[in-house]
């Protein structure tokens, strides 16, 4: 039925309708994507980050992660020796007064002992030392031989 022109109300209302449906569908599609949008958009919550432990078995002692720690001692032979275990796996190395940083010169941590490998000269070859953690004393005991000579050197030595 169709609304005569003399039903003003009637008539008023069927406009009124027809001309808010376009703008109301436009609303809706806007609000609608609004939200989608920010439901998209809205970046997921980020994980807590979790600290990666080392294996236990390659840290000194299984307690303390050698990389980048410094250890110094007085060695059997009188002379201070300090030991910078670099990160990349070599070592820094003050014997006395004289400070080496070869790429050769090399540390690693197995079930939890520390071992480094010290060049020293062509008639010694290297010196290798392996050490343990004394957790009470917080020390390492380590011992070194060389690789041509066979001689031995001992120092505890002290993170610093």
């Amino acid at each position: 039925m169709a609304v005569r022109p003399e039903c003003g109300f009637a008539n008023t209302i069927d406009r009124m309708s027809r001309l808010f449906r376009v703008p109301l569908l436009v609303v809706v599609a806007v609000g609608a994507s609004l939200a989608l949008a920010a439901c998209v958009g809205a970046a997921a919550p980020s994980p807590t980050p979790t600290q990666t432990k080392l294996d236990p078995s390659n840290e000194i002692g299984q307690v303390i992660d050698p990389s980048g720690t410094t250890w110094a001692g007085t060695d059997s032979a009188a002379d201070l020796s300090v030991f910078t275990l670099q990160p990349d796996h070599t070592v820094k190395v003050t014997y006395g007064t004289n400070t080496f940083d070869e790429p050769g010169d090399s540390w690693s941590v197995k079930a939890g002992v520390l071992s480094m490998s010290i060049y020293i000269d062509a008639t010694n070859g290297e010196l290798n030392y392996t050490g343990q953690y004394d957790a009470t004393a917080k020390t390492i005991s380590a011992t070194g031989t060389t690789s041509i000579t066979s001689k031995t050197i001992t120092v505890v030595l002290s993170e610093k």
